[in-house]
């Protein structure tokens, strides 16, 4: 289980410029199409921590699981980020539709 991602910018130090998203936010938001359209066999989970990682001002990602298998998941997954060109063109379907 996937407990939070948080991801803030190192280069403001504020609080304020943290985003948190928690487990049943940009997760529950991945539905199977949407997931087919970013990261095609990939999981919600893992599709969320690609899409985090494509964030350029986020630098930072803090998060809590409950096994060790969830942790290589979310590292491997953030490893790998949605390509620009396919995240601006899924979000571009997304504010269209």
């Amino acid at each position: 289980m996937y407990s939070s991602v948080v991801k803030s910018s190192s280069s403001i130090p504020s609080s304020a410029n943290t985003a948190r998203i928690a487990e049943t936010e940009l997760p529950g938001l991945m539905t199977p199409e949407l997931v087919n359209l970013l990261a095609p066999g990939s999981t919600p989970h893992a599709t969320a921590f690609q899409v985090i990682g494509a964030c350029p001002a986020l630098d930072v990602v803090l998060t809590s699981t409950s096994t060790r298998r969830h942790w290589d998941d979310a590292r491997a997954a953030l490893a790998e980020p949605i390509p620009d060109k396919r995240l601006r063109t899924v979000l571009d379907v997304l504010s269209a539709g």
